[in-house]
């Protein structure tokens, strides 16, 4: 967990609550040491006590507004890996 992220993330108030929600679980996978966020929509969906469907129209939403990037991957075999999100207005790591 990314502390900054996540702190960034719960003090982002002019955001739908659910929409909300979903930015400080995304946050909350943010790996400290090597920045990755990829927590499968599966997962994070059950989190935040929505559809799939339903959490993409927040991802869309939190996209819009520039506060996350979503980065999508497939294999050779054209099996599509989990998202790498990124958060680009948040706080950077201090040294």
């Amino acid at each position: 967990m990314c502390f900054e992220t996540t702190a960034w993330a719960i003090k982002q108030n002019e955001l739908n609550p659910t929409t909300n929600l979903v930015l400080i679980k995304l946050a909350s996978f943010k790996n400290q040491e090597t920045g990755q966020c990829n927590p499968s929509q599966k997962k994070l969906a059950a989190l935040c006590n929505v559809s799939v469907s339903r959490l993409n129209y927040h991802l869309s939403a939190l996209i819009a507004k520039g506060m996350i990037v979503r980065e999508r991957k497939e294999k050779a075999n054209k099996a599509i890996l989990p998202s790498q999100y990124w958060f680009p207005l948040a706080p950077k790591k201090r040294p």
